[in-house]
């Protein structure tokens, strides 16, 4: 099974639960070196994620696009989605999350 079926797979398991964010992680974080293949994973999480209010996977998805653009020197964007991502997990009262958006 490639990366991308059980990337599609791993998502829709995330309404089942938001715990499933760890699979979605992990396949993203594989695939570190492939800044296309990444920057279309994560803008269809936070499509999926968004279109299903699920606010943590949506957090995450934002931290995930804040480092695509420290990755590509495009600083200003980083911080705006770091601070997205920040705010999305305050509104969800998660401390330990909120962590990773702010060393983002």
């Amino acid at each position: 099974m490639g990366y991308g079926s059980m990337f599609e797979k791993e998502l829709n398991k995330l309404i089942e639960s938001e715990n499933n964010i760890e699979c979605m992680k992990d396949i993203i974080l594989n695939d570190i070196n492939n800044t296309k293949q990444i920057k279309e994973y994560i803008e269809r999480l936070l499509e999926f994620s968004t279109k299903n209010k699920l606010s943590r996977s949506e957090a995450w998805g934002y931290y995930f696009k804040g480092w695509y653009y420290i990755d590509n020197s495009e600083y200003e964007k980083a911080v705006e989605n770091f601070m997205i991502s920040y705010e999305l997990f305050d509104k969800l009262n998660n401390k330990y999350e909120i962590a990773y958006a702010c060393n983002g």
